[in-house]
């Protein structure tokens, strides 16, 4: 439209910057992916006042994670810990927000574990397959004005701290090509697993629940291969589930 009105600088620009932001989304862009083998991961923020806690316990039950994060584990949701923790001997809850609390699940051994209580991180080096591994569930606060960069700083010692190698998911209430996401990279030694998958669901009048923003990601380090990621149903939370089937990488 600008080249036809003889605006050609503008239209260059626009171009230009257009371009800029498909490579800044990189990260987020879909991949190829194998069919689902290997280890089972399920990242899910609960929400704190989830009305379908009985039907989100069903559909978990159903696919038998191996490693489970959650997030918002109120009064309300703290139903869905305490029934995978039936089938997950592994567990640790840690203490958060208002919201409620994170907490980490696995059928794997536990080696050790860590809660930095009022930070948003649980973690625990589980066995996994013969081989140490630490898996970890985060929730992050949200971006300016609120409080997500100083909790960020906080974690710093946390994230440098954590046995290696670490495979870190949760809610990070940030896009995957975000600052945010950037930092925790190189803090975990981790990647994000490329992917556009729009995790967070809002309802607005007249459309319904409309998909928003992807907000809910996994972070693996070099000694883990993803094979498949793709987002679960609505099982009564704002977010989706994420599912991801994942190995260790060959030596």
């Amino acid at each position: 439209m600008l080249l036809f009105v003889r605006l050609s600088v503008f239209a260059v620009v626009a171009v230009v910057l257009a371009c800029l932001g498909i490579g800044m989304m990189y990260p987020a862009l879909p991949g190829t992916a194998p069919a689902s083998q290997g280890i089972k991961f399920i990242q899910f923020n609960t929400l704190f006042n989830n009305p379908r806690v009985p039907f989100a316990i069903e559909w978990l039950n159903q696919q038998a994670p191996d490693v489970l994060a959650l997030q918002e584990v109120s009064t309300q949701t703290v139903a869905i810990y305490s029934a995978m923790r039936q089938q997950m001997p592994s567990h640790l809850s840690c203490k958060f927000a208002g919201v409620g609390d994170v907490a980490i699940l696995s059928k794997f051994r536990k080696l050790s574990e860590k809660c930095a209580e009022k930070l948003g991180l649980v973690w625990m080096q589980v066995e996994m397959n013969g081989r140490p591994a630490t898996v970890a569930s985060l929730h992050l606060h949200w971006p300016y004005p609120y409080r997500q960069w100083q909790q960020l700083e906080s974690l710093r010692i946390e994230f440098e701290s954590m046995p290696r190698p670490i495979l870190l998911t949760g809610d990070f209430n940030a896009a995957p090509w975000s600052e945010t996401l950037n930092r925790i990279q190189k803090m975990t030694n981790t990647k994000v697993i490329p992917g556009f998958r729009l995790t967070l669901r809002k309802e607005f009048p007249v459309l319904g629940v409309v998909p928003f923003l992807p907000l809910d990601h996994f972070l693996v380090d070099s000694a883990f291969s993803a094979y498949s990621v793709a987002n679960g149903p609505q099982i009564g939370s704002d977010h989706l589930p994420v599912v991801m089937h994942a190995g260790r990488a060959s030596p």
